[in-house]
């Protein structure tokens, strides 16, 4: 069998890269990241995005993860929604070009801070547009340090690092993070976490950013 031109791996990969680099339209974007830039939480972006016209960059971003790499700061509806609670969190999400991500969440709630990560993938919906699926299998956490640690090795693991990876392990099931997309334009993405009903709204942090603790404590 002939190996394919690189002209057709060119041609097929056009449309994708010209979807992801496409211009905003002043109606779909410039609400959303003025509710960001003003400290606007997710409930209040959740009507934003839903108002918004389809996004094709959206759709087209769910079929690839080259177009995700990069630190993304997020904000949550579910979380937001119990912070009568005390509950504080700063979620940060690293993905790679190949869809490898790093989950690190930095928690405050009353005099207990610290840091809870997990790492592991993120894959297209096979044969629907539109979704993405998040598998974790490493799961730890650390004290209230200026920045997250990395996961630690099978030796440098403690009792409690191994009791951590392994709840988390057995918690977590296929299917759990699956995620409409709504919108991934101006280093801004919008995805629904359904199993709560929950709107996400993530920034794109610049290039050599790092994940950064919990404000004003």
């Amino acid at each position: 069998m002939a190996p394919k031109s690189p002209l057709i791996t060119v041609a097929k990969t056009l449309p994708l890269a010209a979807a992801l680099a496409a211009p905003a339209a002043a109606l779909s974007t410039s609400p959303l990241v003025a509710a960001w830039d003003r400290g606007a939480g997710a409930c209040e972006m959740r009507p934003i995005v839903q108002s918004a016209p389809p996004d094709t960059a959206a759709l087209a971003a769910t079929r690839s993860t080259q177009g995700w790499k990069g630190l993304w700061e997020a904000r949550i509806e579910h979380f937001e929604k119990v912070a009568s609670t005390g509950l504080r969190v700063r979620p940060f999400y690293g993905i790679d070009a190949d869809g490898g991500i790093v989950s690190d969440v930095h928690v405050a709630v009353g005099p207990l801070k610290g840091w809870v990560s997990a790492s592991g993938y993120m894959l297209p919906v096979p044969n629907k547009v539109g979704e993405v699926d998040l598998f974790f299998d490493d799961f730890w956490v650390a004290g209230d340090a200026a920045e997250p640690r990395a996961s630690p090795s099978d030796e440098e693991s403690n009792v409690i690092d191994k009791l951590i990876r392994d709840v988390g392990r057995l918690s977590f099931f296929e299917g759990i993070a699956r995620f409409p997309v709504d919108y991934f334009q101006d280093d801004m993405v919008a995805f629904r976490f359904t199993a709560f009903d929950s709107q996400i709204v993530a920034r794109r942090a610049p290039d050599g950013a790092r994940p950064q603790r919990v404000e004003g404590i």
